[in-house]
C-alpha cells in the first residue's frame, strides 16, 4: 500500500469516527449512513483538515457553511444542525491531531475549535466559572438561524472564546485541542466515579 493510500485510509477512518460522534444520540442519528455516503461533505472536511495541517489558518465557519450549503439542498438534512456539523469537523481535527501532537505541525492546529458537547460545556461552567454559555444549550440543537438564546450560535462562539482564554492563561496547554484532551479524560474519570 502506498503512502497516499495509507493517508487516505487513515483520514477516512478518522472522518467516520467523527461522523459517529456527530450523530450519536441526536436527532440526526438516522442521517448517519446517508451522510457517510456523501463524498462532497467528506471532501469539504478533508479540505479543511489539509488546510490546517499546511498552516493556512482556515476559517472554520467558511467550511461549516459549505457543508450546510451542500446538505440543506434537501430538507431532510436540516436535522444535521450547526451543532452536528461543528462536532463532525472538530472531532475530525481532534482525532487528526494525534498524528501531529509531538511535531512542529501541532502549532497549525491552534486555529481548530474544541468540539462542543454538554460535558465540556458543563465542565468549563463549573470548574472555570464561565457564565457566558446558556446552561440549557444542547450542542446538537445549535443552529445559525435560531432566535432562541438556548440554541443560538452565540453559545458556540462563547464556548470557543472561553476555551481560548483558559488556554492562554494555563501553561499546561499549548493549543485549545490539548485543553479538550486533558479535560475530557478528567471528565470521563469523574463520570466513572459518580456511576460506581
Amino acid at each position: 500500500m502506498s503512502n497516499i493510500e495509507i493517508r487516505k485510509a487513515v483520514f477516512n477512518f478518522i472522518y467516520l469516527e467523527a461522523l459517529d460522534d456527530a450523530t450519536r444520540r441526536t436527532e440526526a442519528a438516522s442521517l448517519k449512513h446517508s451522510i457517510e455516503g456523501m463524498e462532497s461533505v467528506r471532501e469539504i472536511v478533508k479540505e479543511y483538515a489539509e488546510s490546517v495541517v499546511h498552516g493556512d489558518n482556515p476559517c472554520f465557519y467558511y467550511y461549516e457553511q459549505k457543508i450546510e450549503d451542500v446538505l440543506y439542498e434537501q430538507e431532510k438534512y436540516r436535522k444535521f444542525t450547526f451543532g452536528n456539523i461543528q462536532k463532525l469537523i472538530n472531532m475530525t481535527m481532534k482525532y487528526l491531531y494525534i498524528q501531529y501532537y509531538d511535531t512542529d505541525i501541532y502549532k497549525n492546529f491552534t486555529c481548530c475549535n474544541v468540539p462542543l458537547d454538554s460535558g465540556m460545556r458543563d465542565l468549563i461552567r463549573k470548574d472555570y466559572g464561565v457564565k457566558t454559555i446558556s446552561w440549557e444549550c444542547a450542542w446538537s440543537k445549535i443552529t445559525r438561524e435560531s432566535t432562541d438564546r438556548k440554541y443560538s450560535l452565540d453559545n458556540y462562539i462563547n464556548f470557543q472564546d472561553a476555551v481560548v482564554a483558559i488556554v492562554k492563561n494555563d501553561s499546561r496547554y499549548r493549543i485549545p485541542l490539548e485543553f479538550d484532551y486533558y479535560n475530557h479524560n478528567r471528565m470521563e474519570k469523574s463520570l466513572l466515579i459518580e456511576n460506581k
